[in-house]
This record gives C-alpha cells, structure tokens and sequence, in this order.
C-alpha cells in the first residue's frame, strides 16, 4: 500500500461515485491545480512533490490506459528543479486534463474540476479543513451552442481527515488481507506518470507514453 492520501479524502471519494454512477453524464476533461508559496525545495521538484497528488487522483478516476503525457516545467532559480509544471494527460477512453502546479505561487490554489457533458463537479481544498464538493448542473445543450444552468449543490461528505481514513484502510486491509484502494499497481502507475511528465519537460514538451 502506497501513501496516496487524497484516495481517501472523503470528498473525491464521493466523485469518484459521481464518475461511475454517470452522475455527470460522459466525463469531456479535468482540470487540477495546486500551487502556493512554499517551502522550496532542492532535492525533488515540483511534480514529485505537488503534481502527484492530482496524477494519482486522475488515474484513479480516469485510469487504467493513458495515451500520452506532455509537460512544460519553469526552473526559476537556475537549480535544475522544476518550481512550476504544466501537465497535459489524455486517457485512452478519452478523457484529458490538465495539472498545473507549483510552489513559486502568490495564492494558495487547490482544485480539482471534473467537466462531463451532464454535470460539472469541484473538490476544493483551498479552505483550511475538509475538502469541499460541489455539483455544478450546468453546461452546454445537446447541439449546442446555447447552455444551461440549474444551479450549484454543495454536496455533504463526512467531516474525517483523509489521513485517519487512510490509516483506518491501512488496518482494514491488514485485518481481512483485502486488497488496498492504492496498492503497488496504483503506486507504480503514478510514479510512471511523474517520470513521463520530467521527461517530457526535458525533451521541450514533446508527448510521452507512460504505458500504464
């Protein structure tokens, strides 16, 4: 089992449900941000470090089968660490996205938004505490160009820390040797997925296949 926290945060586990349940009708693309003045760092860079949070929610969500991965990154210290990426990602059933991220950021940024043809759903985190979900019942009409909008709902998740739930599941699947949500293959996947984004910066943005 591999640390992959957000899997267990109570609010994207109830858009994965969305997702499957065809809540938002078929899903057009994904768009993640996470970014902040933070702590620099020297000896990772920023897609090890932030982009893989959002790469490990987005082939939870979107995953198995991704077609290619393009990443342009901004060192600005001159330290051969990237301080901003912007990751572009297209699954094999469709589905793209894109994650930006970085920690040379004057605002925190924190979201995740899933565009389906029905629907629209975001994960906030910007908020100290529990992420918030909302459901967007908008978008375009069937031909369009004219759109619709129905309105937000701000959609109840239990109030628990993503990291107690993890743990909580950690227990579990020790206890009943069940197998983990975020297990080698899914641990595995993401670190693909980070290692086809750097290359892809390295190579100027060029496409890269992960194979997972």
């Amino acid at each position: 089992m591999v640390g992959h926290t957000l899997l267990y945060e109570p609010a994207f586990v109830r858009l994965k449900k969305f997702v499957e349940a065809g809540e938002l009708g078929p899903v057009v693309y994904f768009t993640a941000s996470r970014a902040k003045l933070g702590v620099i760092r020297a000896e990772e860079d920023i897609l090890q470090s932030f982009a893989v949070h959002d790469l490990a929610v987005a082939w939870w969500l979107f995953g198995p089968g991704v077609a290619s991965v393009s990443a342009a990154g901004v060192d600005a210290r001159g330290g051969r660490v990237l301080d901003a990426a912007f990751v572009n990602i297209t699954f094999q059933g469709g589905v793209v996205g894109n994650i930006w991220a970085s920690w040379l950021y004057p605002f925190r940024a924190r979201k995740f938004v899933v565009v389906g043809a029905r629907a629209m759903a975001t994960v906030d985190q910007e908020a100290a505490g529990p992420a918030k979900l909302t459901l967007h019942r908008k978008g375009v009409l069937a031909g369009g160009p004219a759109v619709f909008d129905d309105g937000d709902d701000a959609i109840s998740v239990p109030a628990a820390a993503a990291l107690e739930e993890e743990l909580k599941h950690f227990l579990g699947c020790i206890a009943t040797r069940a197998r983990p949500r975020t297990d080698g293959e899914h641990g595995a996947a993401v670190a693909a997925l980070v290692a086809a984004a750097q290359a892809s910066a390295r190579a100027g943005g060029m496409p890269e296949g992960p194979g997972v």
